[in-house]
């Protein structure tokens, strides 16, 4: 999902006062000879999960709220938890080994060490699209589509969207391409565990110069 950088911040300051583990660790850092911020506080913790996660779940942190509204007025929340909104992937442990370039410079390198540990990181990156008609966009991204089902109706004006906490149902020719009720066939979209990244981040490309 992505945020003007402001936005971000804010955010990640406020789920840190909402973690206890945070606000405890951001009180200690405060206090030290080189102060944190809250949103590097919270990114820190979350990238040290491994010391403190259990079966890698995420749902210690404090869940996400959105309060969204529709193109005739109506309200909604939507909300995910941590296993939603934070991912887990894996990387090798290195040294920073010093060596003395032709026995003369210092040079100091990365050593692999074969060693696989444990990282997380929010789901969040910095945009900055300034729009004159709506101000700073945010893009709702894949989070959302792995939480809720999510609907497009570009009939209405403007064209609008829709979150339905439902499994999708199964997919054959007699049936429409989704399918809800009680004979749904889908397993439910609750996680309990955090999201695996294999391999980079997609970070999407948008023209900011366009008007919207």
């Amino acid at each position: 999902m992505m945020g003007a950088e402001r936005h971000i911040i804010a955010l990640f300051d406020q789920l840190c006062d909402e973690w206890p583990r945070c606000s405890s660790y951001f009180k200690n850092q405060s206090q030290g000879e080189y102060p944190s911020e809250k949103f590097i506080a919270f990114q820190e913790l979350l990238m040290d999960c491994d010391s403190w996660m259990q079966n890698d779940d995420l749902s210690e942190l404090p869940d996400l709220h959105f309060h969204v509204a529709g193109f005739e007025g109506q309200q909604a929340l939507i909300s995910l938890s941590g296993n939603d909104y934070a991912l887990l992937s894996e990387e090798e442990e290195v040294q920073i080994v010093t060596e003395k370039l032709m026995g003369v410079f210092p040079v100091r390198r990365r050593v692999p060490t074969g060693k696989f540990r444990k990282v997380c990181a929010p789901a969040f990156g910095s945009m900055e699209y300034e729009t004159q008609k709506n101000g700073p966009v945010w893009i709702m991204g894949t989070a959302l589509f792995y939480k809720y089902q999510v609907f497009y109706n570009l009939k209405t004006s403007p064209p609008s969207m829709a979150f339905v906490d439902q499994p999708c149902g199964s997919c054959r020719e007699s049936e429409a391409l989704l399918s809800t009720g009680s004979d749904s066939s889908g397993a439910s979209r609750a996680t309990t565990t955090a999201r695996r990244l294999n391999g980079r981040v997609r970070v999407p490309k948008i023209d900011t110069s366009k008007p919207l």
